[in-house]
């Protein structure tokens, strides 16, 4: 029995750097949390960013941020590595000497960057909507220890960490690459894995009952710890490697299943959940337009169907018309829509222009 479900966000849920996810996933959390299944948010994001995407729901959250250093719910968290104030002051120096190359330190409250208006700072702020604090330099470092530091290259992030930084921290640092521009920095064992078995450990639940999800390197240890690891096909190939099973992405194109009527349909999540246009059921979105349009033309004092021939909404398959109604129609409408024999209950579809001139009456009883 599957008693908690953890995943990551960006490159998972939703695509990375923008805080537009599918609304649909509030409803189901709630769904799981009042089932008593324990969800869990794991993500190198910190706090202050996770909460605008899952603000409607963060009350029903346990939160891993940091790359799941910092474990928090009810209002309260705890880190579970720190790093010392000094190393983050080293590891800024080395940064400073890179061209382009942007460092961020993290506190469970607080993130910090050097210099303000830098191609980071005004992606934190635009793209991840995040608080950061510009420190006027790479000398001044906050004083006190750290959950998380993050490397930032708009180009080559991951030749830089490997050929110059990465190798003065071996044993004290981990270096795990989290985005495509973004490179999380932490103590030894403090990844999402580790913070899946906290939570497990502090809620009495094995890890055979629970289950996770990610794309990335970062989730490789949240993967392997849970009882199934799931990437989605756009994940990396040591991700994959990692997973027990492959499952589609965001950007892959999946059934989805309207609510209000029951119409399924393929759409990819980037679709569901762009700020721009998201897309609906298409039924509904139809229904809408058509509806729309009959208002419009209702409001110019063309009256409908049921004020017009009465005498054919007998007939009206309200079942099989899922889309439209008899109030919503104008009598010289071209629509096909379904009809029912009021004698022998035969279906079929005919346009309203053909049944409103006297034509297009029941197949079965003409027949006859």
């Amino acid at each position: 029995m599957i008693k908690m479900v953890m995943t990551d966000i960006d490159g998972t849920l939703i695509k990375d750097g923008t805080l537009q996810i599918n609304p649909e996933y509030y409803e189901v959390i709630e769904k799981l949390v009042e089932k008593g299944i324990v969800f869990v948010v794991a993500s190198g994001r910190h706090m202050i960013s996770i909460k605008e995407v899952f603000a409607p729901v963060m009350d029903k959250l346990w939160i891993a941020s940091q790359n799941g250093n910092v474990v928090s719910h009810n209002g309260k968290s705890k880190i579970m590595k720190p790093i010392p104030q000094e190393w983050g002051k080293e590891l800024w120096e080395q940064l400073s000497k890179f061209d382009q190359l942007e460092g961020l330190l993290n506190t469970p409250t607080n993130t910090y960057c050097p210099f303000e208006g830098t191609p980071m700072h005004k992606l934190l702020i635009d793209g991840y909507h995040y608080d950061t604090i510009g420190m006027g330099g790479w000398s001044n470092v906050p004083q006190e220890d750290f959950s998380m530091m993050t490397m930032y290259h708009p180009e080559n992030i991951d030749q830089i960490c490997e050929k110059y930084i990465k190798d003065k921290w071996e044993g004290k640092l981990e270096f795990l690459k989290s985005g495509k521009y973004w490179i999380d920095v932490v103590r030894p064992g403090a990844n999402k894995g580790t913070a899946m078995r906290s939570i497990c450990e502090e809620l009495g639940i094995s890890r055979e009952e629970t289950i996770a999800f990610g794309d990335n390197i970062n989730d490789i240890a949240m993967l392997e710890y849970a009882g199934k690891g799931y990437a989605v096909d756009t994940a990396r190939k040591e991700t994959k490697e990692a997973a027990d099973e492959i499952i589609p992405g965001y950007g892959k194109h999946v059934w989805w299943k309207c609510k209000e009527c029951g119409n399924s349909w393929k759409a990819t999540g980037i679709m569901r959940t762009r700020s721009d246009k998201p897309t609906g059921c298409p039924i509904c979105g139809r229904v809408k337009q058509a509806k729309t349009r009959q208002m419009t033309l209702l409001k110019s004092g063309v009256k409908s169907l049921d004020q017009t021939h009465p005498e054919l909404i007998s007939e009206w398959s309200y079942i099989k018309n899922i889309d439209i109604t008899p109030d919503f129609v104008t009598a010289g409408s071209g629509k096909q829509v379904w009809w029912k024999c009021k004698q022998c209950g035969y279906e079929w579809q005919a346009a309203v222009c053909e049944r409103t001139r006297g034509r297009g009456k029941c197949e079965q009883c003409n027949a006859k």
